[in-house]
């Protein structure tokens, strides 16, 4: 099964307005699905260069594939939160590249993205990302 190491995915601005939305007492972000696109990368192999994804997106560029996490790809590490992403088998009738994915919440918004060096998807093989999210902060002049 091919399997790219993992993917550090930027956290949309769309995402930190829906957890400050929730501290304050609104309804809570849960990450329900998962998409790879074909995008946010430019030039030739062995020449690619990854693009940040727009922080405005809300769609995967060139979508492949729709999955939904299950109860254990999904977890806590240190102030990460990483999610296990699989494409199974058949889910493409013809060898397919991916190089984009996004993490949609429960309402419907991709609320994480990015990108990674192209990867092939095959009709009789699975296809695995672990997706890295850092919840960042940031620090006062008084750290």
């Amino acid at each position: 099964m091919p399997k790219v190491p993992w993917v550090v995915l930027e956290v949309l601005p769309r995402m930190t307005d829906k957890l400050a939305r929730s501290l304050a007492g609104g309804p809570c972000v849960h990450f329900a699905r998962f998409r790879f696109g074909y995008g946010w990368i430019s030039g030739e192999c062995p020449n690619f260069v990854l693009q940040t994804p727009p922080p405005d997106t809300n769609e995967v560029p060139g979508r492949v594939y729709e999955g939904r996490f299950g109860p254990d790809t999904l977890a806590v590490d240190g102030g990460r939160v990483v999610a296990k992403c699989l494409i199974p088998r058949a889910a493409v009738s013809e060898p397919t590249q991916v190089s984009a994915i996004v993490l949609v919440d429960t309402e419907g918004d991709v609320i994480a993205a990015g990108s990674f060096l192209p990867g092939w998807i095959v009709p009789d093989g699975e296809f695995e990302v672990d997706c890295i999210l850092e919840m960042k902060y940031a620090r006062g002049e008084n750290g």
